[in-house]
Parts: structure tokens; C-alpha cells; sequence
């Protein structure tokens, strides 16, 4: 059994792809393979499908794993209480690779994934099924927060999942590449191994790719990735030199949290500190941001909690909400420029769709921090204002409506 490790959204699933392709061609040191397929995030026919058929796999030999259940209908694999139900897939189609993606959505209600003890019990039934068969078991999970530059230490959760498989991958940005975080790069380290020697570090490309349209079923763009060669970097440092990045970038999300968050005055710390908690913001780097922030900490009266609050300067140093003062010839509103229309608005992707004469603005379904009061449509007004240090998109019309409101939303430029 084996672990890749990574980041979300750098490309796990597509690398899982390329390697049951590989295997269903025969590619990987043996003769062709069935690979049973078993994803909690992404569907067969509109994602996994495209990817294996951009590595050009053969089809037949990759099967979708769902469990069906006494009502008729089918659900993903559940670990522990699914793996006789894997067993007799593994016998009756001869696999010998299984890829499960991530791991981590696969475990059943009962197992507590941040103890060790629960955590194996659902993964040590997968390690003698491997070796009953003499099968590959190939698992993804996602990277934690922590500012560890080890690896294994950054394994989500319990450090079962990176003690029970003996082997363990780290798909990662590769250092090298010169175009940063926006890169197409990525580098495979290898950073356990219990049955042999490390292996050396590959770099690889994710492309996109765009599949033509047969009979009646349309283009279909995907990605996949490509093997470009071997890195100086040792698996266990592939982490060490984004690790500032990674540490700012962590706060200045949690800095986005906290404006909008605090944006209508005060709010209770206990509620503050549960809600990072449900977005995935520790305590410490929230503790961190507050501090950048410049956020204060009082006490609401005797005997009571303490509660967060955020003040807010004008740029003439003195209190209150930003102005908005036009310059004829300016691009800027007070401090906001005026152009563009696409914003990420409390962590969701949203088009801004100026009305008839430019004075409303719809948002979607926005959802304001706690915001009181109605969305455009619904009654006319102006859903939404902007954080003044990190919004760069507002029309002139609609910077004039934000000091009429005098509210404030936290919106992040996409």
C-alpha cells in the first residue's frame, strides 16, 4: 500500500489517472491491468473518464468502483465495513492497482480520523488485502496547515496515514519553475520507503487538453500530466523553500475571514474562533492575522466574554468609513480603482452584472457576513461594500453606493 501526499488542486487525481493508464497499457513493468477506481470528489463520466482517456488508457481495463446498497441505489467505497465488497472486486476482475481518491472522504462515520488507533483499523484491512492479492494500493490525501517542513508531518490527521502504507509520495509545486505559484510544474518525491531505497525525484508537467467532439457528445477540456525528467531536490525538501509562501498566504486568508467577519462591529471570540475553525483556520494563525490586523480584544462587561472588534481607518487618518472622493480624469474611487467586474466575495467566485444605468449590482446568492440586510433584487440595495485595502474592481456608480451604505463586506480579488 502506498500514500501520495499533496496539496488540493495541484493535481493528485490527474497524476492517479496517468498511472492507472500506464498500467492498463502495460507500461509499468508488468502486462496490462485492471485498475478499480474508487472517488469521492469527482464523477466517472464528466471527470475521470476525460483524464484517463487524455493518457490513453484502455478503458476496458479500468473499472469505477460504487458499492450498491439494499435500496437499489450505489454509494462510494466506505472503509473498514466495504472491504469484502473490494475483495471480491479485486477477485472476480483480476485487479492488481487500485487507486482510492482521497482517502480521507472514504472512512466510514465510525472511524475518528485524528486518532491512530481508529485510523488503522480502516486502513490495516487495506494493506493485507494488497498483499492477499499481491495488488497496489495507491492512496491520495491532502496536506495539513502546519508549518512542519517534513512531509510525513504534513499528512491531514492521523499519523496512521502515513505510518501504515510503506510506502509514501509528495506530488508538489516544483521549486524550479519559473513561473511560480501560476506554474505548470510539479515535482514527485519520494519521502518513505520501507521495501527499498528512496527513489529520485521526477518532474513533471500538468497540461490542459482539450478532447474533440465524438457523434454526439461534445469537446471535453481536461488535463493531464506529463513526465519531464528527474529533480536535484530531495523529496523531504520540495517543501522547505514555499514554506514562507505557504505561512503568508495562511494568514492573509485569515486575515480576509477576520474583516469580514468583524465588519459589523464586535463579535463574541468564542464565535469567532469556531467559525476559522469550520473554514479551516487554526487558532494560531488566526491569533496571527488579528495581530496584522491590529484587531482588538475587550471584555463585553463584568463576568462576561470577551469578544473581537475591528476599527477601521479613513485615509485621512481619522475614523470612520472610507470616503469616496472622484477625481474626473482618475481610474480610482477614493482608494478603490474603478474597473473589471469578476471578485471573489467571501471565498466565492462571483460575476458582478451592473444594471440599467449602472446603479445596482447583483452578486448571485451572496452570502455576507453576517449581514443583515437584503440582497439586490430583493429590495434595491447595494449587497455588498468593499474591504478597503484588497478590492480593486468597483465601478464609480457603485463606490458612490458604498458610503451611502456604510456597511462593509470582505471581498477578495479573484
Amino acid at each position: 500500500m502506498s500514500l501520495l501526499i499533496g496539496a488540493q488542486g495541484l493535481g493528485k487525481s490527474t497524476w492517479l489517472a496517468w498511472l492507472a493508464a500506464q498500467h492498463s497499457l502495460g507500461l509499468l513493468n508488468s502486462e496490462p491491468g485492471v485498475t478499480l477506481v474508487c472517488s469521492a470528489e469527482d464523477g466517472w463520466a464528466t471527470t475521470i473518464r476525460p483524464r484517463l482517456e487524455a493518457q490513453g488508457a484502455n478503458l476496458a481495463l479500468i473499472r469505477f468502483v460504487e458499492i450498491a446498497l439494499d435500496d437499489g441505489s450505489a454509494d462510494g467505497l466506505r472503509l473498514p465495513e466495504d472491504v469484502a465488497e473490494l475483495r471480491r472486486g479485486i477477485h472476480d476482475t483480476g485487479a492488481t492497482l487500485v487507486t482510492i481518491d482521497p482517502v480521507l472522504a472514504h472512512l466510514g462515520h465510525e472511524i475518528d480520523s485524528h486518532r491512530d488507533a481508529s485510523t488503522r483499523q480502516a486502513l490495516a484491512p487495506l494493506a493485507r488485502l494488497a498483499d492477499e492479492h499481491d495488488a497496489a494500493i495507491v492512496a491520495a490525501h491532502h496536506l495539513n496547515k502546519s508549518m512542519s517542513n517534513d512531509p510525513l508531518a504534513r499528512a491531514s490527521a492521523s499519523g496512521a496515514f502515513t505510518m501504515q502504507p510503506r510506502s509514501v509520495l509528495l506530488w508538489a509545486r516544483d521549486p524550479e519553475d519559473p513561473d511560480g505559484e501560476r506554474g505548470r510544474q510539479r515535482a514527485l518525491g519520494h519521502v518513505k520507503s520501507n521495501l527499498s531505497p528512496e527513489a529520485p525525484t521526477q518532474t513533471w508537467s500538468v497540461e490542459p487538453i482539450v478532447l474533440p467532439a465524438v457523434g454526439t457528445s461534445p469537446e471535453v477540456e481536461t488535463s493531464r500530466v506529463v513526465l519531464t525528467g528527474e529533480s536535484s531536490h530531495s523529496g523531504r525538501s520540495l517543501l522547505t523553500r514555499r514554506e514562507d509562501d505557504e505561512h503568508v498566504s495562511a494568514v492573509e486568508e485569515a486575515e480576509d475571514f477576520l474583516r469580514a467577519e468583524l465588519a459589523f462591529g464586535p463579535v463574541d471570540s468564542k464565535t469567532i474562533l469556531r467559525s476559522a475553525r469550520d473554514m479551516g483556520i487554526s487558532e494560531k494563525t488566526l491569533r496571527r492575522a488579528k495581530d496584522s490586523l491590529g484587531a482588538a480584544a475587550e471584555k463585553k462587561a463584568f463576568g462576561a466574554g470577551w469578544e473581537w472588534r475591528l476599527e477601521l481607518a479613513d485615509q485621512d487618518g481619522q475614523g470612520g468609513w472610507p470616503s469616496s472622493k472622484v477625481a474626473k480624469d482618475s481610474e480610482h474611487v477614493g482608494h478603490l480603482p474603478t474597473d473589471g467586474s469578476a471578485m471573489r466575495v467571501c471565498g466565492v467566485q462571483q460575476t458582478l452584472e451592473t444594471a440599467e444605468g449602472g446603479q445596482d449590482v447583483r452578486v448571485g446568492h451572496l452570502r455576507a457576513a453576517r449581514a443583515p440586510f437584503p440582497l439586490v433584487g430583493d429590495s434595491g440595495y447595494l449587497a455588498f461594500v468593499a474591504d478597503r485595502h484588497r478590492a480593486d474592481h468597483l465601478t464609480t456608480a457603485e463606490a458612490l453606493e458604498l458610503e451611502k451604505l456604510h456597511r462593509l463586506v470582505a471581498i477578495v480579488p479573484a
